[in-house]
């Protein structure tokens, strides 16, 4: 291959030789060569973007970890360095390529070369041909291969020299942060993967050693034995027995049969999730961390010389990131318990060595953001994003559309009156999709009509319950987040880890229940609502316990969500005592299949007139469509059905509207979706099939697709009374006493 004319020269002369006459892509080669010379990266390391359109940048150095630390563009006329309104024009149209990662942005033209900081501070405008190559190497030295390394970064934060907080969190800088934070955390995931695995062997290392020595201790004297085996418990720290004797445990009974396989804590499915929600937890507790800097509510510990201070502190703990979280949470804990006292997540700051090096890198990455103005949703969409649609379906658990929860809160907790702090619960919070909804909505309107909201107040009437650790603990974040945004007071969260369908009322003078669990089996709420998970009955942990409270409930097709159903409307066997208060109401995302199971008959049985409850509204996604085809809700396999149900005996005249939606979203129904059915039609049993039993004499099953002028047709069906025609024969012309004819 016969060789450039230009290659005895140095990288700066070979540039400025080119006559740039050609299209501005065609020079990309020309530009890795130039600057992978002249800053001694790999070729592999300087990345231009060959592909035409926009949302990529020109130009991309990637540091040693892959990550794209230099930024920059390439244009063929000078004047978008040398002229300063098109080089405001330029920094302004390319700062959207800045991420956490991003320590520099570059620009280069044919003659000029210009570097900013991430926050767009110039550090160096250079006219290249008044540099030799020497120069310029030594100017531009800050982003030289050299400096390409996680260690320069860390020790530039260490030190204070990284800006921190320049990147907005609007729409597009929450989607950088979610990308940002999902790399963390599969790296997060990766490492503490690795470090369960060597805690197991220091573990089964521990165990060996016991057992050994009590087989060799079997016939010596008490003293002695003692003596050893303290000697043995001595040499492993007792956050190690913790981890393997109660955390992991525990989590693993938690789940239970939600996973497949046994329910052991050595169960494979089990370790990845308890890694996976490890690492997650992590993450919440650093963005609450960096979220308390930025609000101004405590000094800086991990920006702005946080850790140079830190470094002043400790002499050998400087590179150990896991150290700094576990004090800077240590502290603040006196002032927020709640986000730190959390036990079954913190094995992963005990870690040796271990976690640091992901650690650091997801403390460099939230560096850059600003939290203080940032929504109190944003960790369940982080939540959301995080769990695999396998896992929620292992879980039961299914993503709730903003609009759905939008829809219940209106019907429910939204429309309340008579106070400004009415008690709300979720008994299947998840992440918080309907109380940080909630919350968010409160704050919105009283910031709308100039109310005041006591965040206390605001604090004590929000409650949510979860299975699931990690679920529940990134709820309380959450909430607390939005609570703290209110700048007053000192917030409780009542959210609680905890199985919501268990009652321990009557064994309460046994055991020392928690407040959650005192709650659970004796508190009354004015709304309750949430989207429980569809689990079968039989699947769910501790199954014989949850039999015996929901007799009447539980069957065959029957699953947790009608227990969540039975269990706020006529609470469990052991009290009786449902979750909503009097006058209350009740809105529930369950499953449309519901509708038609005798399963749930004894549920609907208890809207029958003269009884306590009534069936206000009933929301029917089973018909909604988009360009034409059915479309999807979320991702359950099972038709959403909506309830809005008052724990108020209905009266005869009361209506109950069914709203049948043919597009989703939307905030209020067209006319034609809607139908509203007198009460005592809606379960007359000309009406309303009822089951085999026919006790009662009412319909046993809800008709989302009744309308209010099909009740008079299908009472034709009974022209003799109780017992119903074939359509032909109800079609027949009846006559009156007088023998006069009555037309169908």
């Amino acid at each position: 291959m016969p060789r450039s004319p230009r290659a005895h020269l140095d990288p700066l002369s070979r540039w400025l030789s080119l006559d740039f006459s050609r299209p501005e892509r065609s020079y990309y080669p020309d530009l890795r060569d130039f600057l992978s010379e002249l800053l001694g990266y790999p070729r592999d390391k300087v990345v231009t973007e060959d592909r035409s359109g926009e949302g990529y940048p020109d130009l991309v150095l990637l540091n040693a970890q892959g990550d794209p630390w230099v930024v920059g563009d390439f244009k063929l006329e000078d004047r978008h360095i040398a002229d300063p309104a098109s080089n405001a024009a330029l920094w302004r149209e390319k700062r959207k390529y800045v991420t956490g990662t991003t320590r520099y942005v570059l620009f280069v033209t044919p003659r000029y070369l210009q570097l900013r900081d991430a926050t767009g501070k110039e550090v160096a405008l250079l006219h290249l041909p008044r540099e030799t190559t020497d120069l310029l190497r030594q100017k531009l030295a800050p982003i030289s291969w050299e400096k390409a390394r996680h260690e320069e970064d860390w020790k530039a934060l260490v030190e204070g020299r990284l800006p921190y907080a320049y990147l907005v969190l609007d729409p597009e800088g929450t989607r950088k942060l979610q990308e940002d934070l999902k790399v963390s955390f599969a790296e997060l995931t990766e490492a503490a993967s690795r470090a369960l695995l060597a805690l197991e062997e220091r573990y089964q290392e521990y165990r060996g050693k016991r057992e050994e020595a009590e087989r060799n201790l079997a016939g010596a004297l008490e003293e002695t034995r003692r003596r050893i085996l303290a000697r043995i418990e001595g040499e492993y720290p007792e956050a190690l027995k913790a981890l393997f004797e109660r955390h992991l445990p525990r989590f693993a009974d938690q789940y239970g049969r939600e996973i497949e396989g046994e329910e052991e804590p050595g169960n494979p499915r089990i370790r990845e999730a308890f890694a996976a929600d490890s690492a997650a937890a992590l993450i919440a507790r650093v963005l609450f961390l960096r979220f308390l800097e930025d609000l101004g509510l405590t000094k800086r510990r991990l920006t702005d010389g946080g850790p140079e201070r830190w470094r002043e502190f400790v002499q050998f703990l400087t590179d150990k990131a896991t150290a700094l979280v576990k004090v800077a949470s240590l502290d603040l804990s006196q002032a927020y318990a709640e986000p730190f006292e959390e036990e079954t997540f913190s094995w992963i700051l005990e870690t040796n060595g271990e976690m640091d090096l992901a650690l650091q890198r997801l403390i460099l990455r939230v560096n850059a953001y600003d939290f203080s103005g940032l929504s109190e949703e944003v960790l369940g969409d982080i939540y959301q994003n995080f769990l695999p649609p396998d896992k929620r379906k292992r879980l039961g658990e299914f993503y709730t559309p903003k609009e759905v929860v939008d829809l219940i809160l209106r019907e429910t907790a939204l429309a309340h009156g008579e106070s400004l702090y009415p008690e709300v619960l979720d008994p299947a919070c998840g992440s918080g999709s309907f109380l940080v909804r909630y919350l968010h909505h409160r704050m919105e309107d009283a910031k709308a009509r100039g109310v005041h909201l006591d965040s206390e107040a605001l604090s004590r009437s929000i409650w949510g319950f979860d299975l699931n650790p990690f679920a529940a603990y990134v709820s309380m974040f959450q909430l607390l987040w939005g609570f703290l945004r209110l700048k007053k007071g000192k917030p409780e969260v009542h959210v609680y880890n905890l199985n919501s369908l268990l009652d321990d009322s009557d064994i309460a003078f046994l055991v020392k229940r928690s407040p959650g669990e005192e709650a659970r089996d004796e508190k009354e709420w004015d709304y309750v609502v949430g989207n429980p998970p569809y689990i079968r009955a039989e699947r769910a942990k501790y199954g014989q316990a949850i039999r015996d409270l929901y007799r009447e409930v539980w069957g065959q097709n029957g699953d947790t969500g009608l227990l969540f159903l039975w269990r706020a409307m006529r609470g469990s066997g052991a009290t009786a005592k449902p979750w909503v208060k009097k006058g209350g109401k009740l809105g529930m995302v369950v499953s449309g299949g519901y509708a038609n199971s005798e399963a749930a008959a004894p549920v609907w049985s208890l809207l029958w007139p003269g009884k306590e409850w009534s069936l206000r509204k009933l929301v029917w996604m089973e018909f909604v469509e988009e360009n034409g085809r059915q479309k999807n809700i979320w991702d359950a396999a099972r038709i959403p059905l909506v309830l809005i149900l008052e724990r108020t005996p209905p009266k005869e005249e009361d209506e109950v509207e069914i709203w049948v939606p043919s597009s989703w979203p939307k905030e209020a129904p067209e006319p034609h979706e809607v139908s509203r059915v007198r009460y005592r039609d809606f379960f007359d049993p000309k009406v309303n099939p009822q089951g085999e039993a026919r006790v009662n004499g009412y319909g046993e099953y809800l008709l989302p697709l009744l309308r209010g002028e099909d009740a008079p047709l299908l009472k034709k069906l009974y022209p003799g009374g109780e017992i119903a025609v074939f359509l032909t024969e109800a079609m027949e012309t009846q006559y009156t006493r007088q023998k006069r004819p009555q037309p169908f």
